[in-house]
């Protein structure tokens, strides 16, 4: 899936700079009489992201990070800001809509630095228990760095917000609203995805009362995993503290210890990798299904950044199969060549997924495994990817739906008869999933390439894709995989084993 941002930028090809530092009145003082600043290293930091975010499209996932590395802002301090920053992009919607009850301006009409200032303060004072003169003082104080005109307008609106708890504003701002309406406010979800949530969940056989319980999953933070890559690694080499526990579901996953995972020197050589459990299922679903045959050539046609392309080629290895790893940027082709690297039977393209078919290194006789983890909306990944749901909308969909779709078909016109396609995404939508998988059938048909649907769930009974085989069978329905954070603790993802027959 292509949500995941080039890592070389994380604000559009602009390094991050330290915000400028606050004017003294009166000219230059001496250091000891300096006004000593209200704000901390963790909410400049917090603070700074918000901003990028908001005026520069950047990821919060890739720049905050940096960030806090550049800084040397750890432990405790950054996980502060860490919590700061996504808090507030997960319920940037809510607090919006609180904001603009009190202001004498809209939300979207303000500058970039009043507005997150005041988002920033309103998540302290609704969401994060911050005492609400730190709350509001530091707010100011970090308008007044950027923006000083500013500072009375921020100081007077969040003392109107602080007025009321979360939970008095929520019921002010739902009453007389329909049910929808009230779930995209009291959840921080913009509407359409509210929607799409439970139409999903009513195609999944599920209860449409679970709609809250997926909302509120949404505004969890997701605890990191980590995947020990098999045949390079051991998870005992990653268990490094003490409450770190087995995944429920993979049996490669580790929680992350506390701190930078990205220290452990498993990590640092590739070896082993964060890695929501999710994505991990998915590539040992793909691997896992039988094939009739051959089983010695696979293929990962949308491979960027890597994560499935390696535990793929850690599995391959082990059977003595070769990997082709594919995607159409070459920067992502150079990071699943990172992620790669401790494999030597995985060799790399830059093409088109959708037009495999023209390219002079794809096999006559065909693939006997591919994965396509399609580009889609990320929505499946709001936990670990908050400011997706403010950055995508509904026209995203059907922009995207006719690119899957061109995908799947060319995966299939690549795989031989007897092999098997795993399509998948990070995307619930029913439009990203079901429908894509029965239109590509159908236009594989067409073209004269007969597939049938592999019961997923017998796949997982065979073993080798989850650790509590009968627990995840049970919350599937139908023969597709159907992963849910308010289920599964993983990323809602979306996955169809397709295997040809013609």
């Amino acid at each position: 899936m292509s949500t995941t941002p080039p890592a070389h930028s994380a604000r559009s090809g602009r390094p991050p700079g330290k915000p400028p530092l606050r004017k003294q009145a009166g000219g230059p003082a001496a250091p000891s009489k300096a006004k000593t600043p209200l704000v901390d290293a963790a909410r400049s930091a917090a603070f700074e992201v918000l901003c990028a975010v908001d005026a520069d499209d950047a990821f919060a996932n890739l720049l905050l990070p940096e960030i806090l590395r550049s800084r040397g802002i750890d432990g405790r301090d950054a996980a502060f800001a860490t919590e700061l920053t996504y808090s507030t992009l997960r319920y940037c919607g809510q607090l919006d809509a609180i904001l603009d009850s009190v202001g004498t301006r809209p939300v979207a009409d303000m500058d970039a630095q009043t507005r997150n200032a005041l988002r920033l303060g309103a998540c302290q004072l609704l969401h994060l228990r911050t005492p609400e003169h730190a709350a509001i003082a530091t707010s100011v104080d970090l308008v007044s760095r950027v923006r000083k005109s500013a500072t009375g307008f921020v100081n007077a609106v969040l003392r109107q917000v602080q007025k009321r708890d979360v939970d008095q504003w929520l019921e002010l701002l739902t009453e007389g609203k329909s049910a929808s309406e009230q779930m995209a406010v009291r959840y921080s979800h913009p509407r359409w995805i509210v929607s799409s949530i439970s139409d999903a969940l009513v195609k999944a056989g599920r209860s449409p009362l679970e709609l809250q319980q997926a909302l509120e999953a949404n505004n969890i933070a997701a605890r990191p995993m980590l995947i020990a890559r098999p045949g390079v690694c051991d998870s005992d080499e990653l268990a490094v503290a003490e409450q770190q526990v087995s995944g429920r579901w993979s049996p490669y996953a580790l929680t992350a210890p506390p701190g930078d995972p990205g220290a452990l020197p498993a990590i640092r050589d590739g070896r082993a990798a964060v890695q929501d459990e999710g994505s991990q299922l998915v590539a040992l679903l793909a691997v896992s299904a039988t094939v009739s045959g051959s089983d010695e050539l696979w293929l990962d046609a949308c491979a960027g950044p890597g994560g499935k392309a390696a535990l793929m080629a850690a599995v391959a290895g082990i059977r003595g199969a070769s990997v082709i790893a594919v995607d159409q940027s070459a920067h992502r082709v150079e990071l699943v060549k990172r992620a790669c690297r401790p494999f030597g039977n995985v060799t790399t393209h830059t093409a088109d997924a959708a037009a495999l078919a023209t390219y002079p290194w794809v096999p006559a006789a065909g693939y006997d495994r591919v994965l396509v983890d399609v580009p889609c909306t990320g929505i499946g990944a709001l936990r670990r990817r908050p400011e997706l749901r403010w950055r995508r909308s509904a026209s995203d969909v059907g922009t995207l739906v006719g690119l899957q779709e061109a995908i799947l078909v060319s995966a299939l016109s690549v795989t031989r008869s007897g092999g098997v396609v795993t399509y998948s995404t990070c995307s619930p939508h029913v439009l990203e999933t079901d429908a894509v998988v029965s239109r590509a059938r159908a236009a594989a048909a067409a073209a004269g390439i007969a597939t049938e649907i592999v019961d997923a769930r017998e796949v997982i009974a065979a073993g080798g894709v989850a650790v509590d085989a009968d627990a995840l069978i049970a919350t599937q329905n139908d023969g597709y995989l159907r992963l849910w954070p308010h289920v599964h603790g993983t990323d809602a993802m979306f996955a169809a084993v397709i295997r040809v027959t013609s």
